[in-house]
């Protein structure tokens, strides 16, 4: 079969984007006599998303131009993709934004200051994203029964929240987790954290500008009273621009420990673990730690719901709240 039309796509991120891909190689084939082909290489969404997306297209397809289109999908093992994004390059890809996690997130936040129902447009622009999106992550997220509408305005009680809904419904950030390299020398979390601190401070080196302390460290400064014990690990926030596809993290990891490694396992322990959120950055600077970056109420409290600390992020609301 000779192909004269071949249009590679790699790190592919949306059915939206390959949608237009097929479309526009339908279009060259049309009063033609050629092959086309779309080779879809590591795609970023499932190989069985890219899949069906292209059966679907191809009904809408007259015969004509269908049975010259051709797919090819070259999906890499998961171990060849870390060592192309961490081992050489320190750089991690970056999901596309999860809105279920961006709109709970801002209605926990509101839960905890108090600040009453919300409107879809004022979550649109907070988080960056279309009204019609906003509106279809608040329907999924009411049909859960995690939230509650009154008109145009939705809110939520942030004690309504669990690991487990937020699981069964998506609503889940990308975190990425690190552990120590097999012949270093682990330091212990509450040692991460001071380092972290550090790094946080007035004079934050550039690269760790993005980021912001989280979990039990900002829980325990703001709700002293919360029935915390030890530092189960390093909590860390990370901005990241809406349209970014990466994330460089070398020279964040070698300032806080050249030994740390990214653990790819969600189920596997590990010692630090930076959460990715998309909408504005509300950090706060002073008045926390010292001066130290840390991250939002809804994002402390959130961490420790990660954790399995349900009750005392219960009491960590109790205690923020105006």
């Amino acid at each position: 079969m000779a192909v004269n039309f071949k249009r590679t796509l790699k790190g592919l991120r949306s059915t939206r984007d390959f949608r237009a891909e097929i479309l526009d190689l339908a279009t060259k084939l049309v009063g033609e006599a050629f092959e086309g082909r779309l080779c879809v290489d590591d795609p970023l969404i499932s190989a069985e998303t890219v899949q069906k997306e292209w059966d679907a297209a191809m009904e809408a397809l007259a015969p004509s131009v269908r049975d010259r289109m051709h797919l090819l999908i070259d999906k890499q093992e998961p171990s060849r993709r870390l060592n192309i994004f961490t081992v050489e390059t320190g750089v991690y890809p970056v999901e596309r934004p999860n809105f279920l996690f961006e709109v709970l997130r801002q209605l926990v936040a509101a839960s905890l200051e108090d600040d009453g129902m919300q409107p879809v447009r004022g979550l649109s622009d907070r988080i960056g994203a279309s009204q019609p999106t906003i509106r279809a992550a608040l329907t999924e997220l009411q049909r859960a029964g995690l939230c509650r509408r009154w008109g145009a305005h939705y809110e939520l009680a942030a004690e309504d929240v669990s690991a487990e809904l937020m699981a069964r419904t998506g609503a889940l950030p990308q975190t990425l987790r690190f552990r120590f390299a097999q012949g270093t020398t682990p330091r212990p979390p509450a040692e991460l954290v001071e380092r972290a601190m550090l790094l946080l401070g007035p004079e934050s080196p550039e690269a760790w500008e993005p980021y912001a302390l989280s979990g039990t460290p900002v829980a325990l400064a703001r709700a002293p009273r919360v029935d915390l014990m030890g530092t189960p690990r390093l909590d860390l926030v990370a901005h990241v621009p809406r349209e970014a596809k990466t994330i460089a993290m070398g020279e964040v990891l070698r300032l806080l420990d050249s030994g740390l490694e990214l653990e790819p396992s969600v189920l596997a322990p590990a010692p630090v673990v930076v959460t990715l959120v998309r909408a504005k950055p509300r950090f706060e600077q002073h008045g926390v730690l010292d001066q130290v970056r840390c991250a939002t109420a809804a994002d402390v409290y959130l961490s420790l719901l990660d954790v399995d600390l349900r009750e005392q992020a219960y009491q960590y609301a109790e205690g923020v709240r105006p």
